[in-house]
């Protein structure tokens, strides 16, 4: 009898264990599944940022500038139309040597908002969205140009782990050194892919 008790009570214990073990290699199994779609699933932008300039009679020059955002991903971006910006900085030709640095609470000479007023703008997957803003610049100074795109926040409800802004930058700097007669111009800055940050 005492035999049978024990033989019952192990079962019931190895069946017990069986349940918990099983339950939490089925939700381990889910929870990892569910992490490898939703890193998928973070967006893949990629950008190029190009300028063309008409001269004036004045020293000023009339500065069109282009920017290709491409979706490398497999799922729609959203894109945040109130913070995707363009910003113009002018350099300082006499700073020191080194890194170009702007203080956070420098502002920019310049800024373009260039999807204000829009409810929602969306980089489907395998496509690309164009940006084209004009300018009147300086042609005696150089300055730094920074486009930002900035995702939605309905974006970020993808991965809970991401806090604030996610984004993308391109920079570059205007005007382009002179090409040499014969020399065959670049026209395209187009910065080495580095992964998105937070603000």
């Amino acid at each position: 009898m005492a035999d049978t008790h024990i033989a019952t009570v192990v079962k019931d214990i190895v069946t017990s264990l069986g349940v918990v073990v099983g339950g939490g290699w089925a939700l381990w199994k889910w929870g990892f599944s569910e992490h490898l779609r939703r890193k998928r699933e973070i967006p893949a932008l990629d950008g190029e940022i190009s300028t063309t300039s008409v001269a004036t009679p004045s020293e000023n020059e009339l500065v069109t500038l282009n920017v290709a955002w491409t979706n490398h991903g497999p799922y729609p971006v959203r894109i945040d139309p109130t913070e995707t910006r363009i910003d113009i900085y002018e350099l300082d030709e006499g700073a020191n040597c080194g890194p170009i640095v702007f203080p956070e609470e420098r502002k920019p000479e310049y800024t373009s908002r260039p999807y204000m007023g829009f409810i929602a703008v969306v980089v489907s997957p395998k496509t690309t969205k164009k940006i084209q803003e004009h300018f009147v610049l300086n042609g005696n100074k150089r300055y730094l140009i920074v486009a930002t795109v900035v995702l939605h926040q309905r974006q970020l409800g993808t991965d809970q782990d991401l806090k604030g802004f996610l984004w993308y930058k391109r920079e570059l700097i205007w005007p382009y050194p002179k090409q040499e007669e014969g020399s065959a111009p670049s026209g395209k800055a187009n910065n080495d892919d580095s992964p998105p940050g937070k603000t």
